[in-house]
């Protein structure tokens, strides 16, 4: 865990009136922790070295997690879910910084030299020296951002409380296969009204939905460093190559995963 005598400040509305034009805060949270809707006046990075952090905009859902980061420019309203222990590190850029930067919510990837450029940052003091070499390292931040093609997941959460009672469950238990007719006998619509129901709610089909939600939960496993063939299983695929082709279906590209070795 982050040892406390690094933290130099916890408040993240500290870091929006900063006079640095980069300020980068490490913080620590508790696993299920849920950050409500907010936004910042300054553009925001988001990484994590030590778990994984859900990002979540009306645009769709970002994984922060030690393979990439999110970005998310000023203004945006996001939540921010942490999936296990986490070790955040943010750095909150002023918008005149944010120009050079991607204008929508990206993924980013986060490669060595990023990765210790926001660590060294996050151990600087709150009122660093921009002249000293640490100054210079927190500087280069901006230049190292760059927006991965990777797509947002888009999960709409519907009102219709039948329709919550699947979108809970699957969102809990992303390997499970049940059809569209068992899920409405359970919740006491008929599979017609169903579908329906998720096409006018979420903007896409039930199954289009739940593919959606394994990939999710997929992601934020792969993060982590659980083996593809294990996170195959646990999100309802026989094999990886059945769940590798869906994800370059919906995705664009084959699922990323972290060599833990």
């Amino acid at each position: 865990m982050l040892d406390e005598h690094l933290i130099q400040c916890t408040r993240a509305q500290r870091y929006q009136v900063s006079a640095r034009p980069i300020a980068v805060m490490a913080k620590p949270f508790s696993p299920t922790t849920v950050i409500a809707p907010h936004s910042h006046p300054r553009g925001q990075l988001v990484y994590s070295t030590v778990g994984v952090i859900r990002v979540t905009t009306e645009a769709g859902s970002w994984t922060a997690s030690p393979l990439r980061g999110v970005w998310i420019p000023p203004a945006v309203d996001h939540e921010t879910r942490m999936i296990g222990a986490v070790e955040m590190r943010t750095a909150y850029l002023r918008e005149d910084l944010c120009d050079q930067l991607p204008a929508r919510v990206s993924a980013v990837e986060v490669t060595p030299l990023l990765r210790e450029l926001i660590i060294r940052a996050s151990m600087a003091p709150f009122d660093y020296d921009p002249d000293s070499h640490t100054g210079k390292l927190i500087e280069a931040i901006p230049g190292e951002v760059r927006a991965t093609d990777a797509r947002p997941i888009h999960l709409r959460t519907p009102t219709d409380p039948r329709l919550l009672v699947v979108c809970r469950e699957l969102e809990k238990n992303p390997d499970n296969s049940e059809d569209l007719e068992v899920w409405a006998r359970r919740a006491g619509a008929s599979s017609r009204t169903l579908h329906r129901l998720f096409c006018a709610e979420t903007g896409i089909s039930f199954v289009r939905w739940r593919e959606h939600v394994r990939i999710r939960s997929a992601i934020e496993r792969l993060d982590a460093g659980v083996p593809l063939e294990k996170v195959a299983r646990q999100v309802g695929y026989s094999s990886a190559s059945a769940f590798t082709a869906m994800f370059r279906r919906i995705c664009g590209h084959p699922p990323c995963f972290r060599n833990t070795r």
